[in-house]
């Protein structure tokens, strides 16, 4: 499945038994063989990062995450994930710092309530990314910090059909986690931003 650029998309975060954390309305700004990426722009229906000062690119923020699971069916479309709440924030000169250690610490503290059930595995991803960073490699090459999105697109300021709908499955119905490691999506700090899922979910 390859989503369409320009169409309004969501990004649907899960925790633990299907609970629903949080959802945001973007539209497909690519999706290619580095993945699926998302536009969110500010006073979208709901954005996880305030702007910034212009449009210039400030940061990429990388989400640990679950890999994703696009879904589109028929009427609405999006990727589903579940966040793992340790981020590592890499200025524009690559240089980098752990984000929510200690939110990433407490929840650790109540395995009983909480949905990581692999930290050190989340932990190596981190460490993985950062010496992606530290290399300069995509996307931290500096590929997408010009990305302007095309001006004809509104703002989609309404959550549309399909928020609240069943959680999308990886193969065999089982959720990604039971699949492999984490993986992680990046964004770049803009006003209006430009978020990437790695991995080739069509």
């Amino acid at each position: 499945m390859t989503l369409r650029v320009g169409r309004v998309v969501l990004r649907r975060q899960f925790q633990r038994e299907d609970l629903s954390g949080r959802v945001w309305v973007g539209r497909v700004a690519a999706h290619d063989e580095r993945g699926l990426w998302l536009w969110v722009a500010s006073g979208s229906a709901y954005g996880d990062i305030g702007p910034a000062d212009g449009r210039a690119f400030r940061f990429w923020y990388v989400n640990l995450e679950e890999p994703g699971v696009c879904w589109d069916d028929g009427h609405g479309a999006g990727i589903d994930t579940v966040d793992y709440d340790l981020d590592v924030l890499v200025a524009s000169d690559r240089t980098w710092r752990w984000k929510d250690e200690d939110e990433f610490a407490y929840h650790l503290a109540h395995p009983g309530v909480y949905w990581v059930d692999d930290a050190e595995s989340v932990r190596a991803e981190g460490e993985r990314v950062i010496k992606v960073v530290g290399a300069g490699e995509f996307p931290f090459d500096g590929t997408g910090t010009d990305y302007h999105p095309d001006p004809l697109w509104s703002v989609p300021t309404a959550l549309p059909v399909g928020w609240d709908r069943s959680r999308a499955r990886g193969p065999a119905g089982r959720p990604e986690t039971e699949l492999g490691q984490p993986r992680c999506g990046s964004m770049g700090g803009q006003a209006d931003h430009v978020r990437r899922f790695p991995l080739d979910l069509g």
